[in-house]
């Protein structure tokens, strides 16, 4: 391109942002182009957030930036995830026997979840809740302390939903194995921010460049937020620790992530 003219300008200059929504994908990226092939705008004036649209940051361009990355990540999660699938084979039967011995209902539980780019994936777990748990949430949550409490963390401590293996599963977080099908399908990492649903959404919000972070890259198995306090920590903390991953994408984070994670299923830290 042959720059004819460059036009100075203190007028704050607009950053436009490509709109996070249901079913976009992060790994399309943007490119801002001038309104004239022969002209450049150059501001003196800081630029300026369109509102209504999720702050894009590093965060959310950076792995748009490191696709060999992704592409061996994908490798990595495909191989890691078929292996782990086949090896749980044993546990998924005598757990299944044991949730339908132990209450009425299903011995999966279907979940939606956002995952990368705004797309709802149906997480999949073990049950570990009775069938009415919708009723009794609503119960709950008359309750001014459980509402609180929900609200904060979208989870409560001692919930009376759980069956008793249910407790069990929760705590040493073998309900989460039937998740490894996710990552073998495409729709989840081994390592990444845990998916949500669409509601806690609005934490992410609340934290300056949070949701770009979060719909940058596959939800995960395990993250920073696994190995970093979970449940005892506030939803603040856990976006920034999300934030955190994104920012320090690489095989080195996913490793050491990777290597905490069963020390911190067998302490059960933070697990309810």
């Amino acid at each position: 391109m042959t720059v004819e003219r460059v036009v100075a300008s203190r007028q704050p200059a607009v950053e436009a942002e490509p709109e996070a929504t249901v079913g976009a994908d992060p790994e399309e990226a943007v490119e801002a182009r001038p309104e004239s092939p022969t002209e450049i705008h150059i501001s003196a004036a800081p630029r300026r957030q369109l509102s209504g649209r999720p702050k894009a940051t590093r965060h959310a361009l950076r792995p748009l930036e490191r696709r060999p990355y992704l592409v061996a990540k994908r490798v990595m999660d495909l191989t890691g995830g078929l292996v782990l699938l086949g090896a749980s084979l044993p546990i998924v039967a005598v757990l299944g026997l044991l949730i339908k011995l132990d209450s009425p209902g299903p011995v999966f539980y279907r979940s939606q979840r956002v995952g990368r780019g705004g797309r709802l994936i149906s997480v999949l777990k073990f049950r570990s809740m009775y069938i009415d748990s919708d009723r009794r949430l609503a119960e709950l949550r008359a309750s001014e302390w459980h509402r609180e409490e929900f609200q904060a963390r979208f989870k409560i401590r001692e919930d009376p939903r759980r069956t008793r293996v249910g407790r069990i599963l929760r705590r040493t977080s073998l309900d989460e194995i039937p998740q490894f099908w996710n990552v073998v399908r495409g729709e989840m990492s081994l390592v990444g921010p845990r998916p949500v649903v669409d509601e806690e959404l609005g934490f992410y919000r609340e934290v300056a460049g949070g949701l770009a972070a979060y719909l940058a890259v596959r939800p995960g198995l395990t993250g920073l937020w696994q190995v970093g306090g979970r449940s005892d920590t506030t939803y603040g903390q856990r976006v920034r620790l999300d934030m955190r991953y994104v920012e320090e994408l690489g095989f080195r984070t996913d490793i050491a992530i990777l290597i905490k994670t069963p020390v911190v299923v067998i302490r059960g830290s933070g697990a309810y």
